[in-house]
């Protein structure tokens, strides 16, 4: 088992030495849910930090939110939640929390500021990967051509 922030958002599934299918794992952010000031984000790293600080993933401007409130760190196919010793708390579902496992549907609040997060996967396979290129990528193209780059460095990497 990972220790937190130490699993990959994006895996390579190999098929007879040949990388077949790219996974990419994102997680959807919606700061404020049902709210005029509603934001929508959706990032791809492993660990998601939250507070007023702009060194943070997620900048609230909420004055009851510490420097470095909480972070969302993805462990396996799970996401975590960890406070950071912060001042008023994390809360997931009015229920103050040190670490907890988000589920889809759960509100992480965070001072007067509710956060809600769900995962998201896509899929990007390669019917013709080859030691000499990628061969066609089919999926998503906005999602899955922009993973060509990372698609060539780990199959470069991979070959013996």
């Amino acid at each position: 088992m990972p220790l937190y922030g130490k699993s990959q958002p994006t895996k390579i599934a190999y098929v007879d030495g040949r990388p077949r299918t790219l996974h990419l794992r994102r997680a959807r952010v919606v700061v404020n849910p049902g709210l005029p000031k509603q934001r929508e984000l959706v990032l791809d790293q492993n660990v998601i930090t939250i507070g007023t600080l702009h060194d943070n993933d997620i900048v609230l401007d909420d004055e009851t939110v510490s420097r470095h409130h909480c972070r969302i760190v993805q462990e396996d196919e799970e996401y975590v939640a960890i406070d950071l010793q912060s001042t008023n708390g994390t809360f997931i579902n009015g229920v103050r929390i040190r670490a907890a496992y988000l589920a889809p549907g759960l509100i992480v609040t965070v001072g007067n500021t509710q956060i809600n997060s769900t995962r998201l996967k896509k899929k990007c396979r390669s019917s013709q990967a080859s030691r000499s290129g990628l061969g066609t990528l089919l999926g998503a193209p906005s999602t899955c051509a922009r993973s060509s780059a990372f698609w060539r460095r780990s199959h470069r990497r991979a070959q013996p």
